[in-house]
């Protein structure tokens, strides 16, 4: 994990994956897709596992994973921040976590105004509010389905 951090204890930047990839701000619209690709893509892949003959889909899926997008708009938390949101956002974060609440990737800056410890702590608790909720949704996705419907 990176963090970039004023001599005041302020954060700047936060960024944490598994795998480190550097990015510019032109990647702003592929961040954003990211919580609607990861959310998605999990609930397209449970599905194409639970057609696989002979293979239980618990068998090699973990755990749920969703993302979100949080950030700082005109002094306000926001949950799920919109292309013109993010854009004018103090501080933006993309946040990916397990059903169970572990996080997955943490990538957070502070576009105009540092952050400090409590800011980054409601951040993430919106954040997990967000993907809780998520999670929940792929769950009921799962079990609507009449195939081989697993539960985590």
């Amino acid at each position: 994990m990176n963090v970039v951090m004023t001599g005041a204890g302020e954060f700047v930047e936060v960024q944490g994956t598994a795998e480190q990839v550097p990015f510019g701000r032109a990647r702003l619209d592929a961040l954003l897709a990211l919580a609607e690709a990861v959310t998605g893509a999990f609930v397209a892949v449970a599905d194409a596992l639970g057609r696989v003959p002979g293979l239980q889909p618990a068998a090699v899926i973990r755990d749920c994973v969703a993302a979100v997008s949080v950030g700082v708009v005109q002094g306000q938390a926001m949950l799920d921040l919109c292309y013109a949101e993010d854009s004018s956002a103090e501080v933006d974060m993309n946040v990916v976590m397990t059903g169970a609440g572990e996080f997955v990737e943490v990538q957070g800056t502070a576009e105009q105004v540092p952050f400090g410890r409590a800011r980054l702590d409601a951040l993430l608790a919106l954040a997990e509010t967000g993907v809780r909720r998520l999670v929940g949704l792929q769950r009921r996705a799962r079990e609507a389905r009449a195939e081989r419907v697993f539960s985590l």
